[in-house]
């Protein structure tokens, strides 16, 4: 007999079939639906599981689908995202370099700096590896050492030395037979264009050397004149008038002041 068959047979089946005692028939009808229980709970049981597992993956390719950058362009046939570009996780600093030492100093935590760990595509040219460090350590532009149009850059290796062969991360990792990659932006403040006052003539520069520099003019303290004084005679003339108007200044000046101090004198005698 099945369970089913036990739960629907009478006391006289049961007897029939040779269970005499009461207690015998209530036993065995008692197993079999605690059995037919257990097995309802394991049915409901794998239900349960097999529906969660239908619902995990619609919220999987809904995520998929909604994460893709082309996904609000898609038509709703097209559900294969775009391919992704291979990336490695790569250890990145800056060091900016120091005129007083002439050497690039690494930048610390505190102002900016420090290590930290980004991935970058492995087909990434030097252009990419450093607009994405400055990402990193100018965010907004600006850094402690100023902004990044005050500054030039440059991509350096784990020695600090500039890059300047062509460059992908891939060819990097190869070249040097990495197992962990560590790159560096380094830093120069550009210089300071020179004022026209301090900058050198040149060769294309407007100036005629063939004239004698005794034929140019120049101002003189005692006003424009035309080329520089030849003679001694009118050199000494020029220097004792320049002493007279000087004694004749100081004088006035030492009046002034005398003319001062006896008004001062005299507030004072008010006063008392």
């Amino acid at each position: 007999m099945d369970s089913t068959a036990v739960r629907m047979a009478s006391d006289k089946d049961f007897q029939a079939l040779g269970l005499q005692r009461r207690g015998d028939i209530l036993a065995l009808r008692s197993f079999v639906s605690s059995g037919a229980a257990d097995e309802e709970k394991e049915g409901k049981k794998r239900k349960l599981l097999l529906l969660s597992k239908q619902l995990g993956s619609k919220s999987t390719k809904k995520k998929t689908s909604s994460s893709s950058p082309r996904g609000k362009f898609q038509s709703s046939e097209d559900d294969n995202p775009l391919p992704t570009r291979p990336c490695k996780k790569v250890q990145i600093g800056w060091q900016h370099f120091r005129n007083e030492e002439n050497r690039y100093v690494g930048v610390r935590l505190v102002n900016g700096g420090g290590g930290r760990e980004v991935s970058i595509p492995l087909n990434a040219s030097t252009e990419e590896v450093v607009d994405l460090m400055k990402d990193v350590f100018f965010p907004d532009g600006k850094s402690t050492f100023g902004s990044t149009d005050l500054m030039t850059f440059k991509l350096g290796n784990f020695k600090c030395e500039e890059i300047n062969e062509e460059f992908t991360l891939a060819k990097y990792i190869a070249k040097h037979k990495l197992t962990k990659v560590r790159l560096y932006i380094l830093t120069r403040m550009s210089p300071k264009p020179k004022k026209k006052s301090e900058a050198h003539y040149s060769s294309d520069d407007d100036f005629d050397f063939s004239t004698s520099a005794f034929d140019r003019k120049q101002d003189t303290p005692s006003g424009n004149l035309t080329g520089l004084l030849g003679s001694s005679e009118d050199r000494r003339s020029l220097r004792e008038s320049q002493d007279d108007e000087y004694l004749e200044s100081l004088a006035t000046d030492q009046a002034k002041a005398s003319e001062k101090r006896e008004e001062l004198l005299r507030c004072v005698r008010r006063k008392l």
